[in-house]
């Protein structure tokens, strides 16, 4: 418990990293910065620990253009946006 009577919670970067995979992201990075820190007019020393994470949710684009389009009867669009659609997936492929 802090001074202040409000509770701190340290996460651990696998934590984290397990934490976001749960809930269907998918992680980029997931680095821990360390820093040092002093206040030169009192002297206090201080070492600080940082996380710093970067993950994206991934998205069933196909799906979701046909039924953004459901109303639209034009067949050459919605083949446009699935060729679209097609070379983004391929893009995050390879990527990873």
């Amino acid at each position: 418990m802090k001074h202040d009577g409000t509770r701190a919670y340290y996460f651990p970067k696998e934590e984290v990293s397990a934490l976001f995979k749960t809930a269907g992201f998918e992680e980029i990075e997931n680095n821990v910065h360390y820093r040092y820190l002093e206040n030169r007019k009192t002297g206090l020393q201080m070492y600080r620990v940082w996380l710093q994470g970067r993950f994206f949710k991934p998205l069933t684009i196909k799906e979701e253009v046909i039924e953004d389009l459901s109303g639209v009867q034009n067949e050459e669009k919605i083949e446009e946006n699935l060729k679209i659609s097609d070379s983004y997936e391929k893009n995050l492929e390879n990527e990873e």
